[in-house]
């Protein structure tokens, strides 16, 4: 064993016996240890499994993985929640994290809202208290805005750089200026205001932003987030079961059309801008981006989590009956993958394999040609939706309080601490940073 190895061990090993003499409930939450055995070594101390380090490039993915771009903030690493138009949860563009290290943490009510990240490594993420929050690669906070109701999902950073987010009392377009720039909105509060980052590298903090808003939109309730087509047409979802495609201004609404979702799932854009949407009602839907609905299809359950487009077009989408679908665009049902429990987080999907959250406690890799399952990865708790980086590693986190790092083989690469229970989609960075949205804030591990 090398030194550096003897001395990663060694702390695990030492930090594993504090945890279970003296510091359990810091160790991992409240939930039961993992299935698989990978250690703890106090608040932040990680591991590393036997997945070892997965090569630096990979066969390009088939088909586009990512969708019409057009729409999204030129540069942006992570502009919209999935990380693309089609929501696959994937970059084939950046590496996750060199470094298990935990850089800096921002403690806010983020009540499972993902971030996003725009051109420069600028974070947006929104709090259960009505604000939009802006911070720095290094985990400075910039800006602050009360946006006038709780924000539950992600924002979107649009090409025209300003940045949409969803409220329970609609949709709200921001953009941010200098404070001392006479534009700053009413609703803008100090950038000192409880707002606060742990660890953060101050000194890569510049002036504080205000943020002008530039539009609202009062269509109802908006637990989803928003979507962008290459057009730059906005897509949302409100919980009234409607569908809205909001002009890229801002200024108007192009079309709304009934889905019956009750539950604010975030809709999908497929490269040829066709729209899916799932459904609280057991339904998918697809809508041509004229408005016209092109078909639905029953998938025998209440689709508990936004469907998910991949490289080959097809769509894949979980239901409260724990089955992962894959649905051709001529709305035939290819395959149905049973797990354990509801699929409440989207899937990932990759080079031929698709990986989904189950509240089974566990993470489901699924060929995407047969519908058959390559491995099983179990966890202490419940995951989060996995994110795929461009050599195939596998990221999510757990409510054991934990984030993972996984092969494409299944094999643990690492598991890091995270001092509360993750909950909300996870995002990455152009420099391989991830961000974990927890119970308690946002994580940044890495790079």
């Amino acid at each position: 064993m090398s030194p550096r190895l003897y001395r990663v061990a060694l702390r695990a090993a030492i930090g594993a016996a504090l945890c279970v003499a003296i510091l359990p409930a810091a160790c991992g939450g409240e939930e039961s240890p993992p299935a698989r055995p990978i250690g703890d070594g106090g608040d932040e101390a990680s591991l590393l499994g036997d997945g070892g380090t997965p090569p630096p490039e990979a066969a390009p993915p088939p088909g586009e993985p990512c969708g019409d771009l057009g729409g999204v903030e030129l540069g942006a690493a992570w502009p919209v929640l999935g990380g693309c138009p089609k929501r696959a949860n994937v970059t084939v563009s950046f590496t996750g994290p060199r470094t298990t290290d935990v850089k800096w943490t921002f403690a806010a009510p983020i009540t499972g809202a993902g971030a996003v990240v725009g051109a420069g490594g600028a974070l947006w993420i929104g709090t259960g208290d009505g604000r939009l929050v802006s911070l720095s690669a290094g985990g400075a906070l910039r800006a602050v805005a009360n946006v006038g109701g709780a924000v539950r999902a992600a924002a979107a950073l649009t090409r025209s750089r300003v940045v949409v987010v969803g409220t329970d009392q609609g949709l709200v377009g921001l953009v941010p200026e200098a404070a001392d720039a006479g534009a700053v909105d009413a609703g803008a509060v100090d950038a000192g205001d409880d707002a606060s980052a742990d660890g953060g590298d101050a000194g890569d903090a510049a002036p504080p932003l205000g943020a002008r808003v530039v539009f609202r939109r009062s269509i109802g309730v908006v637990l989803s987030s928003p979507a962008l087509a290459g057009d730059g047409t906005i897509y949302v979802t409100t919980t009234d079961g409607t569908l809205h495609a909001i002009a890229a201004d801002g200024s108007a609404s192009k079309w709304t059309a009934p889905t019956g979702d009750t539950s604010g799932l975030a809709p999908a854009v497929a490269t040829n801008g066709t729209v899916y949407c799932g459904s609280s009602d057991g339904k998918l839907y697809a809508f041509s981006p004229a408005g016209a609905l092109a078909w639905s299809v029953p998938l025998g359950a209440a689709v508990t989590a936004g469907p998910v487009v991949g490289g080959d077009e097809n769509v894949y989408v979980g239901t409260e009956d724990g089955k992962l679908h894959e649905v051709a665009p001529d709305r035939s049902v290819r395959w149905s993958y049973p797990t354990g429990g509801p699929l409440r987080g989207a899937p990932a999907v990759l080079r031929g394999t698709v990986y989904v959250a189950s509240e089974d406690k566990s993470v489901h890799a699924v060929a995407t040609s047969t519908g058959k399952s390559a491995w099983t990865y179990a966890t202490g708790g419940t995951p989060t939706a996995p994110l795929v980086a461009r050599d195939g590693t596998i990221y999510f986190g757990s409510s054991d309080g934990r984030a993972y790092a996984v092969s494409p083989t299944g094999l643990l690469v690492w598991a890091q601490n995270l001092r509360g229970k993750a909950r909300g989609a996870l995002a990455i960075s152009d420099v391989g940073a991830l961000y974990v949205p927890t119970e308690t804030g946002l994580v940044a591990i890495g790079p």
